[in-house]
């Protein structure tokens, strides 16, 4: 099964996705649940980046959650650490965003663990293949 094709009937989600929430469920509750079987929690704070709408609006009603993008509001550049985000995250969701950061990625990995709190979640995925060669979707944004 593709991991970007939408498979299932009822969501249209991905096996990516699926595959986030499960662990994203499994660290906070101990359990793997369906996103619309989660409890609300908005003690728990999170963010995405460049979350899919549909993934982002579940997560906004679960928990205290934004999601955020590099080009528009609700804006948010990785690479540049805001001192009132220190340890101000539970979890952060980034999916297929940190292969696009300019170098050194170094700088992007040390602001995003600043920003989450102690024993804290970073559910990050980048695109991969079995054959050795990943298929581009946005090539003007890599080296």
């Amino acid at each position: 099964m593709a991991r970007e094709v939408p498979s299932c009937e009822a969501c249209g989600s991905t096996v990516r996705l699926r595959a986030l929430i499960a662990l994203l469920s499994r660290e906070i509750f101990g359990i793997a649940m369906a996103l619309p079987d989660f409890p609300v929690m908005k003690s728990i704070r999170g963010i995405g980046m460049s979350d899919p709408s549909a993934l982002a609006t579940r997560l906004a009603e679960k928990f205290d959650y934004t999601n955020t993008f590099y080009h528009q509001a609700s804006s948010f550049d990785v690479t540049s650490f805001d001192p009132r985000d220190r340890e101000r995250y539970d979890f952060i969701v980034s999916s297929e965003v940190m292969e696009h950061v300019p170098v050194p990625v170094e700088r992007s990995f040390k602001t995003l663990s600043q920003m989450l709190r102690p024993n804290a979640l970073l559910l990050m995925t980048t695109p991969y293949t079995l054959e050795g060669k990943t298929a581009e979707h946005f090539p003007e944004l890599h080296e």
